[in-house]
């Protein structure tokens, strides 16, 4: 069934499909905040302006010590649901705590400072129940701080992802899942606590086990925060996180386990001294990191990142070429 509705991004009224009518479970769409004042009216509006109807959104606030509390107040549909935390618990345990309070046969994770299209939920549904998937996601776009928009397609089509070609496996943000999959693998490791890359591990864990489907359309606003790429400046160990993941699927493939799963935090730990003792490989994940930083042309944080990278490995020629690559965004 076709409906006619005002979509949020379009800005004139344009044909949205519907899920056919007779197959409309309930889908809770997940929602933490933390200081998310200035950015969870937009996320909240984009789920309420979502062309499928039936749905329900949990916001879990951390403990914020801005507006975030009052704006998601000044919302008065029924079908949002509230939970504010006494004291600050973090990101993963928030989730995981959305996750006990599913109400809906299906679950989509928003996060406070993104915003989606308005027929996300209506879309990813329809593929799921069309392709038997337990999972679906689609493209994002990614909004840098100057309000520029960049499409990321993963993929030339769509289609199922598979894990053993080692595919990408998304994160959290967008990803429709059956909620019966949470009773299977469980929640989100708080190992990640402060680090990033819980969601990537859980949505493996579910790709590995049952049918993930991509679908290729940027349904996903993802805001890029310009703190949180700096911030290896504070928590070396954050720059070891894709590495760690990387180790711990390569684990699974082979095994079907990993030290995360069988609670060897020590072989962790000795995994990530070992990759920090490396000069080059450390010099080599700030260069990165600086890479990145000039995408947005952030030059300021991608001067102190090059800068790290040769203090830790002079000779490194790759950091001299993103150097130079600095100089002439600067110049042009």
């Amino acid at each position: 069934m076709n409906i006619i509705k005002q979509c949020r991004n379009s800005g004139s009224w344009t044909l949205c499909p519907f899920v056919n009518m007779e197959q409309h479970p309930l889908i809770s769409v997940l929602m933490t905040s933390y200081n998310a004042e200035a950015f969870i009216a937009e996320a909240i509006e984009s789920v309420v302006k979502q062309t499928y109807q039936n749905w329900e959104l949990l916001i879990l606030d951390d403990a914020s010590k801005d507006g975030t509390r009052a704006v998601i107040d000044s919302f008065h549909d029924e079908r949002i649901r509230r939970i504010y935390n006494a004291q600050n618990i973090g990101y993963v345990a928030s989730k995981n705590i959305l996750l006990e309070n599913i109400s809906g046969e299906f679950a989509c994770f928003v996060d406070a400072d993104d915003w989606v299209d308005c027929t996300l939920l209506d879309e990813l549904l329809k593929a799921a129940i069309s392709q038997n998937a337990m999972a679906c996601v689609c493209d994002y776009a990614r909004i840098s701080p100057d309000g520029k928009k960049q499409v990321l397609d993963f993929y030339e089509e769509s289609r199922f992802i598979d894990v053993k070609k080692d595919e990408i496996v998304f994160p959290g943000g967008g990803i429709l899942f059956k909620t019966e999959v949470v009773k299977r693998i469980g929640g989100f490791e708080m190992f990640f606590d402060k680090l990033l890359g819980d969601d990537n591990y859980w949505a493996f864990k579910i790709a590995e086990k049952y049918p993930f489907y991509y679908f290729k359309k940027p349904l996903y606003n993802y805001r890029a925060n310009p703190n949180s790429l700096t911030a290896v400046f504070n928590n070396l160990r954050k720059l070891t996180v894709v590495a760690v993941l990387n180790e711990l699927k390569k684990q699974r493939l082979k095994t079907g386990t990993d030290w995360l799963e069988q609670d060897r935090h020590d072989r962790i730990e000795k995994f990530e001294k070992h990759l920090l003792s490396s000069k080059k490989w450390l010099s080599e994940q700030y260069r990165m990191y600086a890479a990145v930083r000039l995408d947005y042309k952030d030059h300021s944080a991608a001067r102190r990142l090059i800068w790290k990278a040769f203090k830790v490995y002079p000779l490194s020629t790759k950091t001299l070429r993103t150097y130079f690559y600095l100089i002439r965004q600067k110049l042009s």
